[in-house]
């Protein structure tokens, strides 16, 4: 969990996300690396620590949801404290929710940090994806997906390859959405890497292939459109590098 990143999007089954988070902030937070036995730990998990609000709708989110999170926002934290906000199922967030959050999301008061989760990527409102550092939640089914499908897109296909793939894949259209999600996972984590090495070339490269799977994020996938749109992610891919 990078500090001067302020918003994160974790995408995954609930009880995968919420661990995931749990032993996150643990080990932001607790002096043994995630003890898990520990009372900043136990606190964590129990959701009482008070450096953490934690929110999750009962229904759908409303602007009154939101209410303790203006308030504690308004307050200055100390020099070298952290405050972390976790928006659980973030596809329940109305579009007027989404906006009030806009800006405090985009720069916030110095110390702040927004988590999100959600079940799928496509389900969260492009203002919130977008501004958020996203990481998918693999299941060992999508960790196959990502043996199957994911290495046609990130490995060097020639397209007589690719082409025998598609004609021969059953891949349906909610993999691809996993597997969108997956590839921005990926991409961004290349993003970060070759901006420390100062890769000007490559980073150039990774953002416009963000740009274009972000963008595919918010199109809908009609039945049997889903390899046409596997061609598109394959040529985009060898046009931009």
């Amino acid at each position: 969990m990078n500090n001067q990143h302020p918003s994160y999007l974790y995408v995954g089954k609930d009880e995968q996300t919420h661990d995931t988070i749990v032993h996150l902030l643990q080990k932001k937070f607790c002096k043994s690396n995630a003890c898990s036995i520990c009372t900043i730990c136990q606190q964590i998990t129990s959701q009482q620590h008070a450096s953490i609000l934690w929110l999750r709708p009962e229904n759908k989110y409303t602007l009154d949801d939101f209410d303790e999170l203006f308030k504690k926002i308004t307050f200055t934290l100390e020099e070298n404290t952290d405050f972390f906000f976790v928006i659980e199922q973030a596809h329940l967030l109305s579009a007027a929710c989404a906006n009030a959050l806009l800006k405090i999301i985009e720069e916030p008061p110095h110390g702040y940090h927004f988590i999100f989760t959600a079940h799928h990527l496509q389900s969260v409102l492009p203002t919130i994806r977008s501004r958020s550092l996203i990481t998918t939640i693999h299941t060992k089914h999508a960790l196959a997906l990502e043996n199957i499908h994911a290495k046609n897109f990130i490995q060097k296909t020639d397209p007589q390859s690719f082409l025998l793939y598609i004609s021969k894949t059953t891949i349906t259209e909610s993999e691809i959405i996993d597997l969108i999600a997956f590839l921005i996972t990926y991409y961004t984590q290349e993003l970060i890497k070759n901006i420390s090495s100062n890769n000007t070339q490559k980073c150039n490269f990774l953002q416009d292939f963000l740009h274009f799977l972000q963008q595919t994020t918010q199109r809908q996938i009609m039945p049997g459109s889903g390899k046409l749109l596997l061609k598109e992610l394959f040529i985009q891919k060898n046009v931009l590098s």
